[in-house]
């Protein structure tokens, strides 16, 4: 008898947990995004070893963000904020298309030696880049080599849009 109660149990118990999903939650709302296709292009590096690829592109209906893998395969830790530039290729010339907000440039990020680090970047105005073309996410970093010894880095990404 107590191993038919416990099975009896053991199933509403299973039971319960199914049909408690977020989905039947009734302030569940699914985020109001689109991921766009994108393919990898070209990077550039100052620094050897260090690089970044942008993994991402969601656009929001009030903002766009940027998901961009940063690559450190040094020795040194490496010191980047959130400001970037995202720029367009138009009539084969590359043209700036977005700054961040330069608030941004106080917050600092450390990739620490031989790390990956995955950072979302917020457009600050409304952009539109499910345009089909060539853009480059452009960013900067410092490179601590010890003590007071830091060298400066500009990289730059290519992303696709089809």
């Amino acid at each position: 008898m107590k191993k038919y109660i416990a099975f009896i149990l053991t199933l509403v118990c299973v039971l319960g947990l199914v049909a408690c999903t977020d989905e039947t939650k009734p302030n569940y709302v699914e985020p109001d995004f689109t991921e766009q296709p994108i393919i990898t292009g070209n990077s550039h590096s100052d620094v050897d070893s260090i690089s970044i690829q942008v993994s991402g592109v969601y656009t929001y209906p009030d903002k766009t963000t940027l998901d961009v893998y940063w690559h450190n395969k040094t020795k040194y830790s490496v010191i980047f904020s959130g400001t970037y530039w995202i720029e367009r290729l138009e009539n084969g010339e590359w043209v700036s298309w977005v700054l961040s907000d330069m608030t941004l440039a106080t917050e600092e990020y450390e990739l620490r030696p031989n790390e990956i680090k995955n950072k979302s970047y917020v457009a600050i105005e409304i952009i539109d880049i499910s345009t089909p073309g060539t853009y480059r996410f452009r960013a900067a970093c410092s490179v601590d080599i010890g003590g007071e010894k830091h060298t400066d880095c500009s990289l730059w990404a290519e992303f696709i849009i089809e």
